[in-house]
């Protein structure tokens, strides 16, 4: 059985292999269950705490009961220590494999990273807040903010946090808080090391011709708009809570026009967050000759997100405070 496959793994393979498969979307949903159980099973062995704190400043936890006189045998095997590192690796592969609320699962994480926030590196942070966002139960769409928020790297942590405490009841407010302000101290140093940015990317030429065209339509929009604290950054934001990603090459699986499972998580995430996403394919917006076209293109584009459920011309006005305009 795929209990007695895995039990040989060490618990940071089984995340690492759970987190490459999920993102060539190879990862098949059978194997993703038995990873999550094994991880899980292992995680419940023990509560989980800090016992040792790895060169990464990942903090490992070891799941094996100890006993008196401990077998020797036992102690080297190194196989049943599950760090947070592996725990928000399975979590966040599940969660790109299309895998939603999994309460059980984002449990073990939160009491995993609450011991540990302070000690988590950037990258790890940014795994687990999109695991958390995308995992969390939302409110009852009557209860939800009208409009998404729009937060950059210089609003004030505390801003964000309230955003998704908004939106979700199940979450622990004093963990969120924390979370987001780990985040932003890790920043600076994420910086230097090349692993973040203060300043906003650069956009592509694909995208400044969608804006381009958007202009000349008279819709108003931002390029390279920030959310979640600059988590991540939408390439166009347009009043009413229209995100429009323009997915070029990277975006799909080989030459096909499938998108691929990372392109298709971000949209869940953003959707999460209260924004409608429209994706604009490189392979038909480049076939359009002349501006006519192109607008054509997106007109019908627009009117089709529009016209979905929840929409409404008091959002659109609602969002103009959040959305800058370039």
């Amino acid at each position: 059985g795929g209990a007695m496959r895995l039990a040989g793994f060490h618990s940071l393979t089984m995340s690492n292999l759970a987190l490459s498969f999920s993102r060539a979307g190879c990862l098949d949903k059978r194997l993703l269950a038995e990873v999550r159980g094994e991880i899980l099973g292992r995680s419940l062995k023990r509560c989980v705490g800090m016992s040792a704190l790895s060169e990464e400043g990942l903090c490992m936890v070891d799941t094996k009961p100890r006993s008196a006189s401990p077998d020797p045998r036992e102690e080297e095997d190194a196989n049943m220590m599950v760090s947070c590192q592996d725990l928000v690796g399975v979590a966040w592969a599940s969660c790109v494999a299309g895998e939603q609320e999994d309460t059980e699962l984002l449990a073990r994480v939160l009491m995993s990273a609450e011991a540990n926030l302070e000690y988590l590196s950037y990258p790890l942070l940014k795994q687990l807040v999109q695991v958390v966002i995308t995992m969390m139960p939302l409110k009852r769409s009557s209860e939800l903010p009208p409009t998404p928020l729009l937060s950059s790297v210089h609003s004030a942590p505390d801003e964000v946090a309230d955003d998704l405490l908004r939106r979700s009841d199940a979450l622990p407010p004093s963990f969120v808080y924390r979370m987001m302000s780990a985040l932003r101290v890790q920043m600076p140093m994420a910086e230097r090391m090349g692993l973040a940015s203060f300043e906003a990317p650069q956009s592509s030429n694909l995208h400044l011709k969608v804006s381009e065209t958007l202009r000349g339509m008279k819709v108003p929009h931002g390029n390279e708009q920030p959310v979640l604290g600059g988590v991540l950054y939408i390439d166009i934001a347009v009043d009413g809570g229209l995100a429009i990603e323009v997915d070029g090459p990277t975006h799909f699986v080989g030459a096909s026009k499938e998108r691929n499972p990372e392109t298709l998580f971000r949209a869940r995430v953003l959707e999460k967050l209260g924004w409608r996403v429209l994706s604009v394919p490189f392979t038909e917006f480049q076939s359009l000759r002349g501006t006519k076209e192109k607008s054509a293109y997106l007109s019908k584009c627009l009117r089709k997100i529009d016209s979905r459920k929840g929409f409404s011309r008091g959002q659109r006005n609602g969002q103009k405070k959040h959305a800058g305009k370039k």
